[in-house]
Parts: structure tokens; sequence; C-alpha cells
């Protein structure tokens, strides 16, 4: 579509694109996607392509359609999480006094063995 191509500043741009929580995108956060860009799932930062007309940073509805997708690209996997022995031990030991700081309040019912929530 051709209206879609149309080169409009970012505060224009801000209004146009659809609300988000029932709230407005913010032009200072198109203008952050512009020149700081979003890290993409694949962990690559992604910025929205803009053009400058007279000193105005400008984009169009499709720039913004075409960031988005390349946010959500498809080669992302979730970070692999691996511990040594000694992390896993720590780890432990602060979920066990943590336990224990929850018995002491009152939180555990009296009986119940930490380990079962460690």
């Amino acid at each position: 579509m051709e209206s879609d191509r149309e080169l409009l500043s970012l505060n224009e741009l801000a209004k146009r694109l659809p609300q988000v929580r029932g709230k407005p995108i913010n032009r200072s956060t198109i203008y952050r996607w512009a020149t700081t860009g979003l890290k993409s799932k694949s962990g690559h930062i992604v910025r929205l392509e803009t053009r400058f007309i007279g000193g105005t940073r400008c984009a169009s509805v499709a720039d913004a359609e075409d960031f988005g997708r390349a946010i959500d690209d498809i080669a992302w996997s979730p970070p692999k999480l691996s511990l040594n022995a000694k992390e896993k031990a720590a780890m432990r030991e602060r979920g066990l006094a943590a336990a224990e700081e929850l018995r002491r309040l009152g939180v555990f019912k009296p009986g119940v063995q930490i380990e079962e929530y460690a």
C-alpha cells in the first residue's frame, strides 16, 4: 500500500501506530528505536530505519512494521543455564538460608522439612 511508505515525522508516526496497553506510543520511544535500537530475540541490535528530510528524522508505517518483524526474528532460542557444582551449592545454601528465615518469621509450619522446598 502506497500510504504505508509515506514518510512521517517520528511524532506523526507515533500517532499512527497502534496503542499499547491503552496508551499511544511516545515519540521518544520511536526516537530510541531509531538511534539506540532494541535487541532482537537472537541478540542482534535492530534499529528503526529512518531518513532525514529537511533536518527532521522521518520513517514510514512500513518501516515500523519491518522493525517489529526484525525484533521477533525466529533464530532465537532461550539461553542455556549451566551452573557448575560450586554455583549450584551456593544457590542451594542461599535457598536454605531463605527458607530458614521464612520459618523464623512463621511462614513455614512447624514440622515441615525445609529440604522439601529447596
